[in-house]
């Protein structure tokens, strides 16, 4: 049995895993690991525009600590 909507999300995923590794390559083809950490941080802690939840709120019921937050604890 075909499910194209499952399938449709499912390449939907696929499409943001890479743009996340292909945005964060260096200029020596090197991947810069913090830096994609922290884009896949903001896109687990990002509203979703139809529910008003982010990922993280939605499996964990609460944000995840990010860059930011660690960055104004030290102030």
């Amino acid at each position: 049995m075909a499910l194209p909507h499952s399938n449709c999300r499912a390449e939907i995923g696929v499409k943001t895993a890479t743009r996340f590794i292909t945005d964060n390559i260096g200029p020596y083809g090197e991947l810069d690991t913090n830096k994609c950490q922290h884009t896949i941080l903001q896109y687990w802690n990002a509203p979703d525009q139809d529910t008003k939840l982010s990922n993280a709120m939605i499996l964990f019921k609460r944000q995840i600590s990010d860059v930011r937050d660690v960055q104004m604890a030290k102030i």
